[in-house]
Formats: C-alpha cells, sequence, structure tokens
C-alpha cells in the first residue's frame, strides 16, 4: 500500500483529472503481465483537521474556512479503480462549488485529497485478491499527474 495527498484551496468550482504513465514492471511482476490494471486506486476528500509535515515536526492545521467542493455535483468518480483506467486522462473528481467559505488563508481555505495505491493480483477484481508472496517479487511503479481544472 502507498499513500499520497494533495490539498486544493479554490474560490470557484473545479474538477479533478488524473493520467497514470511510464508503468514499469521488473521481475515475476514483469514475468506475469502486471501492468497498471493491477494498481488499485482509491480517492477519498478530507474537509479539514492537522497534517504533520515530513521532514519537520511542524503540523499544518487546514480546512477551518473550507466546506465541500463536491456538493451540487457528483464528487469523486466511483468507476475509477485502478491506474488502467487512468491509461488516459480521466476526471476523476467532479466538483460542485469552491472550497473557501470566507477569507482566510490558503490553508485555512483548503482540502485535502488522500489517495490509497494497492497492489492487487486480479486486475480484473480490484481490492478482491491483494498481493501476497505467491506472486513472486519485482517492482511495479508509475506517474500519476492530477490536474485542476476549472470547467
Amino acid at each position: 500500500m502507498h499513500n499520497t495527498s494533495f490539498f486544493v484551496a479554490s474560490n470557484t468550482p473545479f474538477d479533478i483529472f488524473a493520467e497514470a504513465t511510464n508503468v514499469v514492471t521488473t521481475g515475476d511482476f514483469a514475468s506475469s503481465g502486471f501492468d497498471g490494471s493491477n494498481i488499485g486506486f482509491d480517492m477519498s476528500l478530507d474537509l479539514g483537521g492537522s497534517d504533520t509535515l515530513q521532514f519537520s515536526a511542524a503540523t499544518l492545521l487546514y480546512g477551518s474556512n473550507a466546506q465541500d467542493p463536491s456538493v451540487g455535483s457528483s464528487g469523486i468518480v466511483s468507476s475509477v479503480n485502478d491506474l488502467g483506467d487512468m491509461s488516459t486522462e480521466v476526471k476523476v473528481f467532479d466538483g460542485g462549488q469552491r472550497t473557501a467559505t470566507a477569507r482566510g488563508t490558503l490553508t485555512e481555505q483548503s482540502v485535502r485529497f488522500d489517495n490509497v495505491y494497492t497492489l492487487d493480483m486480479d486486475a480484473a477484481a480490484p481490492g478482491v485478491q491483494p498481493y501476497d508472496l505467491s506472486a513472486g517479487t519485482g517492482v511495479i511503479a508509475a506517474d500519476v499527474t492530477f490536474t485542476i481544472f476549472v470547467p
């Protein structure tokens, strides 16, 4: 499992698109035909809280002047389940309103998008058969680019 996050502060509704490129496999993963479809993807939205900054003891407080940007739209797109679904640019979040509810700093008006990537042995059924040692060893990696877009 691998976790990433990014923050968005906006004074207008926005969408988020994602694309997975440069998928690389080595070892048993390559010989077994693993590809981007074997990397499960799950996005969630956190409206506010605190985050400990990497390489620092500082804490980032965010979201005190933020609202749910998915209100009035479909929000997180549930049909994107793995990086194979992102082989071309695809919408992963459909926003209906801005994040900002009142004047404030960028961190106060920010929401956090959390992304979880998991290795699945059966690309046809994401999350059903997580990786175990019977698949052997190797590396599977990809670049995932997120684009924040104002429609």
